[in-house]
């Protein structure tokens, strides 16, 4: 498998600039936010956050395939439908 390997340099203050081409496949836009991980054999991973919106649409999709859309019915704009997306469905939605 081939892997696109790119160069970056750090500025005093830790940051860099994250390459255009990855920028695109990752999908990300000014205002994005992205996680980073690591194992313990050094390697790191970067990540696009979805926006709430994304987790509400995903978890959405999910209660409709498990049948249990009835859950949206009790919830309205600010009545903490995302504390409850965040909560309870976080390990049915991947990023």
């Amino acid at each position: 498998m081939y892997y696109m390997i790119y160069t970056a340099k750090i500025t005093s203050k830790g940051t860099t600039t994250i390459p255009a081409d990855l920028r695109r496949k990752l999908g990300l836009k000014t205002g994005s936010e992205v996680a980073f991980s690591s194992t313990k054999k050094g390697e790191i991973t970067i990540e696009r956050v979805p926006t709430i919106e994304e987790l509400r649409l995903r978890a959405q999709a999910e209660m409709t395939k498990q049948g249990t859309t009835d859950i949206l019915k009790n919830y309205k704009s600010g009545d903490g439908f995302t504390a409850h997306v965040k909560e309870k469905y976080a390990s049915y939605i991947k990023p």
